[in-house]
């Protein structure tokens, strides 16, 4: 109860809405009430290891600035994922390859899922084409800006290397907003 009035939540889920709107306006609005946007915590390590998994590799890797996640070389179709623990708005991500090997990946897809339970939707381009971004082309350590063409809502984000310098080397950081 409120000051005599009675006041009930309802949660709802806005993931549907939120396909629907227009991103750069979302993210302007988002800020000005104060809502922090930028890096989600890979880096800084507010994301815990617990919350990254991969298809391959040690715990704890492939944070930006830090040690690279370097699969297995046998793995077929290697992943790096991080469970976000709720539904975040992400709007791209921030790429390195190997912190002291010429390894790097020059090429991925993203993969998100709007709630842990739900499937795998890949991020799409303006024409609803699976979109690939390039990584880091020149070398490994300057930091490879890629924005989505349209935000996402994404409660797991899995980045799959589709294209290599020598070997599968990342380090990344997830760029977005947090929005409770």
């Amino acid at each position: 109860m409120d000051g005599g009035n009675v006041t009930d939540l309802l949660p709802l889920d806005l993931s549907s809405a939120f396909d629907m709107v227009n991103h750069k306006i979302l993210l302007h609005t988002l800020q000005s009430l104060g809502i922090e946007c930028g890096p989600l915590g890979l880096e800084d390590g507010t994301i815990p290891d617990e919350s990254i998994s991969t298809s391959s590799s040690l715990a704890g890797r492939g944070r930006l600035n830090g040690r690279a996640w370097v699969p297995q070389s046998n793995a077929i179709g290697p992943w790096f994922e991080v469970d976000l623990g709720e539904s975040t708005v992400v709007s791209g991500l921030i790429t390195q390859g190997h912190e002291s090997l010429n390894w790097r990946v020059t090429g991925y897809k993203v993969k998100y899922k709007k709630m842990s339970s739900s499937d795998y939707e890949h991020v799409k381009d303006n024409n609803g084409a699976i979109q690939e971004f390039e990584g880091n082309i020149e070398d490994t350590e300057t930091p490879v800006i890629n924005m989505f063409d349209q935000n996402i809502m994404a409660a797991v984000v899995r980045i799959e290397p589709a294209a290599v310098i020598n070997e599968v080397a990342l380090r990344l950081e997830l760029l977005g907003c947090h929005i409770n």
